[in-house]
């Protein structure tokens, strides 16, 4: 950059963007939104009426664990969870 333009970046105080208020209220919003996403997913969403280990229905972590960890396991898996919770025929 120009001299002249890091001695006017330089002269600005920047500090009030990242007080300690903005900081906290960030780390709030991080933490807060995806507790509340996955209660949504579990209690109100249309879909969580339907049966399924709840951790597969609040994150797509499950999938992911199954799909990358497992090599591919993900198929295997979804039709042990047909076997045991069932199908849902004629909701689709």
């Amino acid at each position: 950059m120009e001299p002249r333009i890091l001695r006017l970046l330089q002269s600005q105080d920047f500090s009030f963007i990242w007080s300690l208020s903005t900081l906290t209220a960030l780390a709030a919003i991080l933490v807060t939104y995806p507790i509340v996403l996955a209660l949504y997913r579990v209690t109100f969403h249309p879909l969580a009426k339907f049966p399924g280990p709840k951790l597969a229905a609040m994150t797509l972590w499950y999938e992911f664990y199954y799909e990358v960890i497992l090599w591919g396991q993900f198929t295997n898996r979804i039709e042990w969870m047909h076997k045991n919770y069932g199908t849902s025929k004629g909701h689709l």
